[in-house]
């Protein structure tokens, strides 16, 4: 495939682009201001599928690849998509983009649980706060969110307030503690014992929700 390329001036994306770093940067306690990661702004839903090599739903609108990230332009979102964004929360979508990249650099490439990287995102990009997943009364699919299709949704509806939990009860040093770690991990009940040995709690449904609802 080859693209023509060109750079554009978009005071929106370069101040969520500006703000994003600054945030995380400081968040995750890297000083990352060289090679800083490119942005890509996707013109029509066409487009996206031709990048990503498939048909894709109306429900992506941004993702990240290395070091770059791909976000729909903002004033397709309502044709080319099935959201309706606000500045703000577009500015949201970028630093969620952003937020991938960095969560890479700090867990070494290592994915980890779905729940966990869309979680923080979802949480340091500000989405949990702005409304955009409802808060949940409780959780009950987080943990599972890898086991198949059906239950991904939930790294996407409880992942950013697990998150944001454990920020709250705990400190962001442990929960960043758990990303560096990720690479000494091999599966799911690899990273419950790891959980437990930070956090000093289990990774179960009842025992999160016993925190959540205090």
């Amino acid at each position: 495939m080859i693209y023509k390329t060109q750079i554009v001036i978009d005071p929106l994306v370069e101040e969520a682009y500006q703000e994003g770093m600054h945030e995380l940067n400081e968040f995750w306690g890297i000083n990352w201001v060289e090679n800083t990661p490119d942005v890509y702004i996707v013109g029509s839903r066409s487009e996206i599928d031709q990048i990503k090599g498939k048909g894709t739903s109306d429900q992506l609108v941004g993702w990240s690849k290395n070091r770059n990230i791909f976000v729909l332009e903002y004033q397709k979102m309502e044709s080319e998509s099935s959201y309706k964004l606000s500045p703000e929360q577009y500015k949201a979508l970028m630093k969620h983009e952003l937020n991938h990249l960095f969560y890479g650099i700090v867990s070494g490439g290592t994915p980890g649980p779905l729940w966990l990287r869309e979680g923080l995102s979802t949480y340091l990009s500000g989405q949990t706060a702005l409304g955009q997943w409802e808060k949940p009364a409780e959780f009950r699919g987080f943990i599972d969110s890898d086991s198949n299709e059906e239950n991904k949704k939930y790294a996407y509806a409880e992942g950013g307030f697990v998150v944001e939990l454990l920020v709250q009860k705990f400190g962001k040093e442990k929960v960043i503690l758990l990303v560096k770690q990720l690479k000494t991990i091999k599966n799911l009940e690899g990273f419950k014992i790891l959980f437990r040995e930070i956090f000093g709690i289990e990774l179960e449904y009842g025992v999160i929700n016993e925190l959540y609802l205090k």
